[in-house]
């Protein structure tokens, strides 16, 4: 009777789950992708349950060294981890008690460094007469590899670029984050077409026309001068010594109005080769090249017509008139 009564509740208790056990071997040394890695990345995880080996692959181990670095995992700092994260889980651990950690390294060469930079001062400087001399001879940047993308990105300035020492950051970025900035020197040379003298003017002395000549000048860095067509230069007194080859701005020389505002002057009017002249008065004062407004005396009616020689303004039909 009692061993009836034995094997009934031996029949009725269900049995045991299987305990799920995971077996993580880890090597004495490992090289990892990224700024970051998990257990999967420097060990080998085996275990009947795909879902809890998968689980305990993704186990984050922190950062990865930084390129000549290294970082030891020791296993029983992995055993804590993992009993904290994973109860009920049996792991069991084979291989080295630690795990020395290297990571994988790329170079970023000089000549890409200089391209990125180079390639952002280009749209900064767009349109505009300049050379670019690299500062400084650059080194080979030695970054993680990272396990996707590896990209470089310009800063731009957003302050204006002139003539002296210009300094680009260039990201270097590692599965879409910053990983470093590197600075970049250029030596920048701006050019400008300028009136450049053709003599020596004294002071005081009158530049005749003829006496400039338009030419590719170097801008220095403290320019702040404002550049003069030749034709506007005419007629003008020189305020100090001008000396051969040198440019000649509107601070250089003292200009006197060739009309003056309530003056009447002669317009001509230029329709081909049809001139039909008549008398205006101006309502600014004006120099030679100058777009002044004026206003017809026998009318009343305001035009805009171009300064061309002193007490004299020229209007010509169908062409579009600029300073």
């Amino acid at each position: 009777m009692i061993a009836l009564l034995l094997s009934t509740l031996l029949l009725s208790t269900p049995a045991a789950a299987p305990e799920t056990v995971v077996t993580v071997t880890l090597p004495l040394e490992a090289t990892v992708d990224g700024s970051e890695f998990t257990l999967g990345d420097v060990a080998t995880v085996d275990g009947a349950d795909t879902a809890e080996v998968k689980r305990v692959r993704e186990l984050e181990l922190g950062y990865a060294p930084a390129p000549g670095y290294s970082r030891v995992i020791q296993r029983w700092r992995v055993e804590q981890q993992l009993q904290r994260e994973f109860t009920g889980l049996t792991v069991v651990f084979e291989g080295s008690s630690a795990c020395r950690v290297w990571p994988r390294v790329a170079e970023i060469s000089p000549a890409e460094l200089e391209a990125a930079a180079r390639e952002m001062l280009a749209g900064e400087l767009a349109g505009e007469d300049v050379e670019l001399k690299l500062h400084r001879e650059l080194s080979e940047e030695q970054v993680p590899a990272g396990r996707s993308t590896r990209r470089l990105e310009a800063d731009p300035s957003g302050a204006e670029v002139r003539t002296g020492l210009v300094n680009v950051p260039v990201k270097i970025l590692i599965d879409g984050a910053v990983y470093r900035t590197v600075w970049v020197g250029f030596d920048v040379t701006l050019f400008r077409e300028l009136p450049v003298l053709k003599r020596d003017v004294p002071l005081g002395g009158r530049i005749a026309e003829g006496d400039l000549v338009l030419q590719r000048t170097a801008i220095e860095a403290a320019f702040t001068g404002e550049a003069l067509s030749p034709s506007k230069l005419v007629g003008a007194t020189a305020k100090r010594p001008l000396h051969l080859g040198m440019p000649v701005l509107a601070h250089d020389v003292k200009r006197e109005p060739a009309v003056k505002r309530g003056e009447t002057v002669t317009l001509e009017v230029i329709n081909g080769q049809v001139l039909v002249g008549t008398k205006v008065v101006s309502l600014m004062d004006g120099y030679l090249g100058d777009v002044v407004a004026v206003r017809t005396v026998d009318t009343g009616k305001e035009l805009t017509a171009v300064v061309s020689q002193k007490g004299r303004v020229e209007l010509r039909l169908g062409v579009e008139q600029q300073n």
